[in-house]
């Protein structure tokens, strides 16, 4: 028997009234009720005598106002809570007064999400199960009844389509953009269609036309080009008819229609209405204000049933039990929830960036009785099949948008599997068509993270209605912190592996095949037949592409490690009560957590400072500086590190989670978060155990932020009781100051007195100041008395949040880090490195004590020392150094890829020769910058920046003294022409670390020799190397430095030919004998060395 849960829940439509929405199977059963609910109410007073007086003047202001019922109960001595019908409520707050009104707290649905849980199961008396039934094939009869008419219109819309593409063909002919421009101005004139979609379209139309405009010349670019401008005059006559079609449905159930339709949409019109007249005479027999009613603008049915109460403050609805066991939320089980329908799909744009940009491919698996599986297309395909996946293929991108849409929604899964989801579901958002379910619903954005440098936002959430999304990607960014790639195949052999299967998949084709694939495939109308059949070749791999991304995924899910990260993603629910959109989306929505157990253990909801800019800015700069704290306090605990620049044939890299056992060692308020943790650490899997840590980690950063910034507070208040000279002037007699000298007495200088000895101070100092009644007036040290204020407030607030005092956590982290230092130490483990989360040790920790001390072992690696406390290592198919795909970066030239990577093999191989000998002949390429472009076509693309996320490309030029970047779209690379001044001179030196070459002001800039460039600072580690000052004398007679590697090194940048070339490296190689093992220099040990000024704790 299937199972039946809550899947959403909303405060949402006319009046905002409660929604529940509950799933059987591929059924989801809407419907609103009424909604009673207790809001917190903060007075101003002292006393619980003086609360409940309180609580009779609220209830006579009530009284006075309202004849609703209600009920007042005293919470805490400044805290009463009004329990109210939210309709009342809503009556009652417009009849109140200003001052009282803003004191009521509201937080309609995350309080509901709260109190019921995340996929709590219910059970459904007949009655009730019947009257949602019927609610259900209502809505689904309306869907029908919507996609009739577009089935009816759609000969006359398919006439319309050719009309315009004969249009547009001769315009493009004459390149008439203007009067392109104009027939779209008259055929959507203003108020024909929705603002923003005519906004939408006006603003594609001008940027294709642009594109076309600067196209080459080409048979196949002037057809493709007709083709995406007559594809905006398609979207166009799509969404007229779509408001005709609104209106039509509209007319029908009213039963106002003014064209003859077949009699296959009137019977479905006639069913509709008898249904409801139906429902909504059973509705009324139960209770005289539920109802069921047609909601016209929405094109759904409106159910209200009158049967939501509360009984000791908990959710009653008449019909609906939430289910328990073992006095815990009973929620949808793993076993439950794979038999429940689901959903892979990826979208691909294979010309992404360009004029001919569309959402050309989608591949769709549904894992439902019918295990079907589609790629939706607009490019030709010679057979209806490729491999078991059907092929549909389309005109126009919208009909191929709207059938997946469609196919989706038929089959109405509640898990949606999707390979980094934001970018996927933000395009068909942007498309304007593709809506899901009986109500068409685009994609919702749920959360907005901030956006990167270059405007983007691949960070946000998107999530669909009725629907679960897991984002594959993303999960895996926060569930797998070790890996150096979260690409696709990464992800699935990762998985693969894990579960045993030895499969070694990698994508068919690349990016560049893809996309000349798609350019290609569109001579599928060309009259030469071997570029038909070149064409049909192209398309078939493309789809080929499509389909195994999305049936990869899929397979992936099934496995041994596939079904256990579902398994931790749902135990992540049940601990922090959050969705799995949520879960595999961003690792900090487990913050929510915080609120509910403040709001349980408070009767309050967090005061919105919690929230504010500042306090996420404390956060982030706290994990900044999050990896360095940990690293000095390590040292305070007495950790023994090794650090020495070596190239290590074997490291065992281990996670390290403080804030798993400062969780633990928190009283155990928070029990669902404890539970959760010993769960974790009996599992014998450390990548499983690393990933379901993350989500205490996350929990957990807000409290040591906190802690931080209060030791921060101390230490500033500390140094201004020192300093300060009011305080300090002994002529000055006002009260105040006689207390702020008591206090400076009491702490004296030091900054590392404990947290709990000093709140203790400044509790005394308020109870005095208080006690005396003192008179700020006159006083010159109010900001003194703020800096106290601020500190003794937010002390309170942390013990009031986190149940726990700074003293205590203080404490925990000292034990924390003692324990894991401890452990590190007695095994002899030998850390050569810490960085981020991970300790990197020569040798092994016996797992039972690792795992104790919050350690986990990850993998054995080879790894590089060098530079600055630099570390380098392989894993994932990348260096951690330096980008691995053969693909550019807005950072990162194909030319410093291919070189990096080349540089690090040689290195890991210690073949230092072959190491210079790279850099000297890579170097040579770009001083002869020229030459090397003639003799090679497509050297001048390597040394260009990409810019992903609008796949656009960058570079830079120097002009006047100054550098100035520029970007062009993927249909001007081909006319890019590098600036030898800005290559040669500063591109160069920023990668070998030789300024040599540039002049003017600009050269004033940098050294002559810099090591922080990318190469100098990689060879460190083998090779010794000074910094060279810029002098007049500079490079004269190919002088450069009186230190002989360095000048050898200068050499070798600047050497002719390989024989040249040859004899230098053999010069340098003398040098490489003798430092490859010699131990940092005393200024990286002294680095290493500081201790307890900036450590977490004292």
């Amino acid at each position: 028997m299937q199972p039946v849960f809550v899947s959403d829940l909303s405060f949402e439509g006319q009046g905002k009234k409660f929604t529940l929405n509950l799933r059987k199977g591929d059924k989801v059963f809407e419907f609103s009720t009424n909604y009673i609910e207790n809001y917190p109410l903060i007075i101003n007073t002292k006393s619980l005598d003086e609360a409940k007086k309180a609580s009779w003047k609220l209830e006579a202001i009530i009284n006075d106002r309202i004849d609703d019922d209600f009920l007042i109960e005293v919470l805490d001595y400044n805290l009463l809570e009004l329990e109210m019908d939210k309709h009342s409520f809503k009556e009652l707050q417009e009849k109140l007064p200003n001052w009282l009104k803003e004191r009521f707290q509201e937080k309609y649905k995350p309080k509901a999400i709260w109190e019921i849980g995340r996929h709590r199961k219910v059970e459904l008396n007949n009655s009730l199960e019947s009257i949602l039934e019927e609610n259900f094939e209502l809505n689904s009869d309306m869907s029908d009844l919507r996609w009739g008419l577009r089935n009816f219109y759609h000969d006359d819309m398919k006439k319309e389509y050719d009309s315009w593409n004969d249009k547009i063909s001769y315009l493009m002919d004459k390149k008439d953009y203007e009067r392109i421009n104009s027939e779209l101005e008259e055929f959507i004139p203003e108020r024909s269609i929705r603002k923003n979609i005519r906004t939408y379209l006006f603003e594609l139309l001008y940027t294709r036309l642009i594109g076309a405009d600067e196209l080459e010349e080409t048979n196949r670019n002037k057809r493709n080009a007709n083709n995406i401008i007559t594809d905006v005059f398609a979207k166009a006559v799509h969404f007229k008819y779509e408001k005709n079609i609104l209106s039509e449905v509209k007319q029908l159930l009213k039963e106002k229609e003014k064209k003859e339709y077949n009699k296959e949409i009137k019977s479905l019109r006639d069913k509709i209405l008898t249904n409801i007249s139906s429902l909504e005479k059973k509705t009324k027999r139960i209770n005289k204000t539920n109802y069921a009613t047609i909601d016209f603008e929405r094109l759904k049915t409106n159910l209200y049933l009158n049967i939501m109460s509360r009984e000791d403050k908990k959710i009653r609805i008449e019909g609906l039990e939430f289910k328990t066991k073992n006095d815990k939320k009973e929620r949808l089980s793993f076993e439950e929830l794979k038999q429940l329908p689901s959903a892979f799909f990826d979208i691909e744009k294979f010309q992404f960036g360009s004029i001919f940009e569309q959402i050309s491919h989608c591949g769709l698996r549904i894992i439902n009785d019918n295990q079907e599986r589609i790629i939706d297309t607009i490019r030709k395909h010679k057979d209806t099949q490729i491999d078991d996946y059907e092929v549909r293929s389309e005109e126009w991108e919208h009909q191929a948008i709207m059938n997946t849409a469609k196919t989706l929604s038929d089959a109405n899964p509640f898990l949606i599997h999707v390979f980094n989801a934001n970018y996927d579901l933000k395009q068909y958002k942007d498309s304007l068509t593709f809506l899901l379910g009986t109500r068409e619903k685009p994609p919702r954005k749920e959360a907005t993270i901030e956006k990167s440098s270059d405007g983007t936002d691949f960070m946000g959430r998107y999530g669909l209605l009725n629907g679960e999304i897991i984002d594959s990607y993303k999960f895996i960014n926060i569930y797998s912190p070790h890996l150096l790639q979260r690409r696709l195949e990464i992800f699935l052999k990762n998985t693969f592996e894990k579960s045993g299967d030895k499969r070694n998949w990698k994508k068919s084709i690349n990016y560049e095949q893809g996309r000349e694939n798609d350019i290609l495939s569109t001579d599928v109308v060309s009259k030469n037949p071997e570029k038909r059949a070149e064409a049909f070749k192209r398309s078939e791999a493309n789809l080929f592409y499509t389909k195994e991304d999305v049936e990869q995924l899929a397979e992936a899910s099934k496995t041994v490690h596939g079904e256990a990260m579902l398994e931790d993603i749902l135990a992540v629910r049940n601990a922090f009560n959050i969705s799995l959109t949520q879960i595999t989306s961003l690792a900090t929505t487990v913050r929510n957590y915080i609120e509910q157990k403040f709001y349980e253990g408070h009767g309050k909801f967090l005061d919105i400072d919690f929230f504010r800019e500042e306090k996420r800015d404390e956060i982030k700069k706290f994990k900044n500086n999050y990896t360095s704290l940990k690293l000095k306090t390590f040292k305070n605990q007495g950790l023994k590190l090794y650090p020495k620049q070596n190239v290590y044939d074997k490291i065992y890299q281990y996670y390290f989670s403080p804030e798993m056992n400062i969780a633990l060692s928190i009283p155990p308020w928070f029990r669902e978060v404890n539970d959760f943790i010993k769960e974790t650490i009996e599992l014998d899997d450390p990548e499983r155990q690393v990933g379901r840590l993350q989500y205490v980690r996350n929990l957990f950063i807000p409290m040591l932020s906190e802690y931080t910034t209060l030791r921060k507070k101390k230490e500033n208040i500390i140094e201004t009781l020192n300093n300060n000279k009011f305080i300090n002037d002994l002529e000055n007699k006002h009260p105040l100051n006689k207390l702020f000298l008591s206090l400076k007495k009491n702490v004296k200088e030091d900054k590392e007195i404990s947290i709990d000895i000093f709140d203790r101070e400044i509790r005394y100092f308020f109870n005095q100041f208080y006690s005396q009644e003192i008179d700020m007036k006159d006083s010159k040290t109010k900001g003194v008395f703020k800096q106290l204020r601020s500190y003794k407030n937010r002390s309170w607030f942390f013990q009031e949040l986190w149940i726990t005092r700074p003293f205590d956590i203080e404490n925990f982290i000292d034990e924390t880090f003692k324990k894991a230092a401890d452990t590190i130490n007695y095994s002899k483990a030998e850390p050569v490195h810490l960085s981020g989360k991970f300790v990197f040790c020569k040798k092994e920790i016996p797992q039972q004590e690792a795992s104790k001390a919050g350690l986990f072992k990850l993998r054995e690696i080879p790894i590089y020392k060098y530079g600055k406390d630099k570390i380098a290592y392989y894993a994932d198919e990348k260096y951690s150094n330096c980008p691995s795909r053969k693909i550019a970066t807005d950072k990162y030239s194909l030319y410093e890829i291919e070189l990096l990577n080349e540089v690090m093999d040689s290195i890991f191989e210690k073949d230092y020769k072959t190491t210079f000998r790279m850099i000297g002949n890579k170097a040579r390429k770009l001083r002869n910058l020229e030459r090397t472009i003639k003799e090679d076509n497509g050297f001048a693309e390597k040394l260009l920046f990409r810019v992903r996320s609008r796949n656009s490309y960058k570079s830079s030029k120097i002009s006047d003294n100054k550098v100035e970047q520029f970007e062009f779209l993927e249909d001007q690379k081909h006319k890019f022409e590098p600036d030898e001044y800005y290559y040669k001179g500063l591109f160069f030196g920023k990668l070998f670390g030789s300024f040599e070459y540039l002049e003017g002001d600009i050269a004033d800039k940098y050294k002559l020799l810099s090591l922080d460039s990318r190469i100098t600072e990689l060879i460190t580690g083998f090779y010794p190397l000074t910094p060279e000052k810029r002098t007049k004398q500079t490079s004269i007679f190919g002088y450069y430095s009186n230190h002989k590697p360095t000048q050898l090194y200068m050499e070798l940048l600047n050497s002719e030919s390989e024989k040249e070339q040859d004899k230098i490296i053999t010069g340098m190689m003398e040098f490489v004998k003798n430092i490859n093992t010699l131990p940092l220099t005393n200024k990286h040990v002294a680095e290493f060395s500081e201790v307890k000024k900036h450590s977490l704790v004292y």
